[in-house]
């Protein structure tokens, strides 16, 4: 302790005699602190913060690869992996977009993603009010529908509850609003919030069908229990003969 003291009185005595040294030192010491935080912020966002939805650990986003690396998923492929599901609980589709919003003071472009029915249930979210898709909301031609962000809805639509029922024009066409999310609720496909969802037609899947070189989708997928169990086990066996080679 005494040398560890007499080293920080030295220290100190060179740099009030070197104050342009000191603040090179300064200097490098906040760049090299900011840029440590900023990149660990970034991790922890990205790979380490968990997801904020129950059992988030058994979620996993699907990629087609045929070694061109993952890209997303092409409408076709989405539908033979519905079909031929082994592993998942459950498997939703969704891709990014806008719309062009009317019927206010002004138009307002708003930004959109259109989600297969399933996906809140495969994150197992609520809607703040009003509900969300329904396997029968795939038929657009009987009904259009949609489900509004918490921020559009307060800006927008003042937080009116009533909002649940009527009618908003999206790129000239009428949709029924039919729930509102949570303000905490967040599902990032874009780089723009999401302010708007609407359900994936099974009559667009159909119009796709044959693209299956368009991976314009992406896929996000719940494990089954079982498969989530094997995952873990295999992930604590590569963990121990890591260590055993360490």
């Amino acid at each position: 302790m005494q040398t560890l003291l007499q080293d920080l009185r030295y220290a100190s005595r060179m740099l009030r005699n070197r104050p342009g040294f000191m603040l090179v030192a300064v200097i490098t010491l906040a760049l090299g602190i900011g840029a440590n935080t900023a990149i660990f912020s970034v991790l922890y966002a990205v790979l380490l913060r968990p997801l904020p939805y129950p059992d988030s650990d058994r979620v996993v986003q699907i990629d087609e690869t045929e070694g061109r690396g993952g890209m997303g998923v092409s409408p076709p492929n989405f539908v033979d992996f519905q079909k031929q599901n082994q592993s998942f609980e459950n498997i939703a589709a969704y891709s990014g977009g806008s719309f062009i919003l009317t019927g206010g003071s002004q138009p307002l472009r708003i930004q959109s993603a259109t989600v297969s029915p399933n996906l809140f249930s495969l994150l197992k979210v609520n809607p703040l009010i009003g509900r969300t898709f329904a396997a029968t909301d795939e038929n657009e031609s009987q009904n259009r529908v949609a489900i509004l962000a918490h921020g559009l809805w307060q800006q927008r639509f003042g937080g009116d509850e009533k909002v649940v029922g009527t009618q908003i024009d999206l790129d000239g066409d009428s949709y029924t609003v039919i729930g509102v999310m949570s303000p905490d609720f967040e599902f990032p496909i874009q780089t723009d919030p999401v302010e708007v969802w609407v359900p994936l037609s099974y009559m667009r899947l159909s119009s796709l069908k044959k693209r299956r070189w368009n991976t314009s989708f992406t896929a996000s997928a719940s494990l089954s229990k079982s498969a989530a169990s094997v995952g873990l086990s295999r992930m604590r066996a590569y963990r121990d003969i890591w260590r055993s080679n360490s």
